[in-house]
């Protein structure tokens, strides 16, 4: 018991003293706590301000060049091909001579016909004047009956010469049938046939497509077509062809869809003078971008600032304490109006968050959450257009 009470002091005294060298000797400076500025994490965000304007959203679609007439030509008879007068590649004119069968037997027929016909117009001819004669005369010279005569053969005789010159317009007809003409200007791309080959009626000789008149067919899903009307502009792009541009409009609007694919078929027609070149072949693939919906005074931010989800869009807006400068981060819901050319127009689903000089987050977003403390940089985005950018790190220190 004496051993006990005599130590209690002891360690009082020691303890005392520890206490006070603590107390009283300099800090070292991993004690002295964080320097200014780094006492939480920031994250390092991009961020650009919102503006104000009018914004026209353009939808691309994949649309095919075809030829506005595409025809296979073949002869109405059968025969034996003596010439063709062009080739694959060949621009034609219409009425011009492209392939000719073999007619000799033809020709001859047609020769004796005419000849036939000119015969029996002769003899008709003849006959009209001997009845007319016999009816200035009296009956006491002609009899009734002889002028009746007459006028029969006559008739007869010009209905034989009208049934010649019919056989001769016949022989005309099918003596034309051998020989292949164009039915308009184009340019032949297809031939089947080679000089000595046997034709059969019907058979395609060549194939002719119409380059002047060239239209683009564009297949817009349900969802878009109600909204695109003819006359709504556009531009066409060939990706074979990076510097090749076209301005254009909507020509048509098939107001039926396809059954299978539910999408509604859009013809674009080249006017005459555009593409003097002729550089949209048809069986080209193009890319068209159409106007589709526009908004006016619209606030407008990064389109990659606006962060999709199931239950929504929201954008992430800067929030700066006025007095220390910090920024964090704010979630705002928003309602996207028009998309174009790396830029969204928004309207906010909370009264106020949107106003002149106020920045969003464009990279760095997936990070965040409420309230997150930001350490911001301008967004540097050559096809931003007309955003401006914030200042970098404004108001941090």
């Amino acid at each position: 018991m004496k051993k006990t009470s005599l130590l209690s002091p002891v360690l009082a005294l020691g303890l005392a003293a520890v206490l006070l060298f603590m107390a009283t000797r300099p800090a070292t400076p991993a004690e002295e706590g964080p320097p200014p500025g780094f006492g939480e994490f920031l994250f390092p965000v991009t961020v650009a301000e919102i503006v104000q304007g009018d914004l026209q959203e353009s939808l691309t679609l994949v649309g095919d060049v075809v030829a506005a007439r595409r025809s296979d030509l073949a002869f109405e008879r059968a025969g034996r091909v003596v010439s063709l007068a062009v080739d694959l590649g060949d621009a034609v004119k219409q009425g011009q001579l492209l392939a000719q069968l073999e007619d000799q037997v033809l020709s001859e027929q047609l020769a004796t016909s005419q000849a036939a016909a000119a015969a029996f117009r002769v003899e008709a001819e003849l006959a009209k004047r001997e009845a007319a004669r016999a009816q200035n005369v009296g009956q006491d010279v002609i009899p009734e009956s002889e002028r009746d005569r007459l006028t029969a053969v006559a008739q007869a005789a010009v209905h034989r010469a009208d049934q010649s010159e019919a056989e001769v317009r016949r022989l005309q007809a099918q003596w034309e049938q051998g020989r292949l003409k164009a039915p308009y200007d184009g340019v032949v791309t297809e031939r089947d046939l080679d000089e000595g080959a046997f034709a059969q009626a019907g058979t395609r000789v060549f194939q002719i497509v119409d380059m002047e008149h060239r239209e683009i067919h564009l297949e817009v899903p349900s969802r878009f077509a109600a909204q695109i009307s003819a006359g709504a502009s556009l531009q066409v792009f060939v990706d074979e062809i990076p510097e090749f541009r076209l301005q254009g409009e909507i020509s048509a609007r098939v107001p039926a869809a396809a059954p299978r694919s539910r999408v509604f078929p859009m013809v674009v027609r080249l006017k005459p003078g555009q593409d003097p070149q002729r550089q949209l072949m048809p069986g080209m693939f193009v890319r068209v971008e159409v106007a589709w919906r526009a908004v006016e005074n619209a606030w407008q931010v990064p389109a990659d600032a606006v962060l999709e989800s199931a239950q929504g869009s929201v954008i992430v807006k800067v929030d700066r304490d006025p007095d220390s400068g910090k920024a964090t981060a704010a979630f705002v819901p928003i309602r996207v109006l028009a998309r174009n050319q790396g830029a969204a127009a928004v309207d906010s689903l909370v009264p106020g968050a949107m106003a002149a000089g106020v920045s969003v987050v464009v990279t760095g977003v997936d990070n965040l959450f409420p309230g997150a403390p930001l350490a911001t940089q301008e967004h540097q985005d050559p096809g931003q257009g007309a955003l401006k950018v914030a200042e970098a790190g404004a108001g941090e220190e």
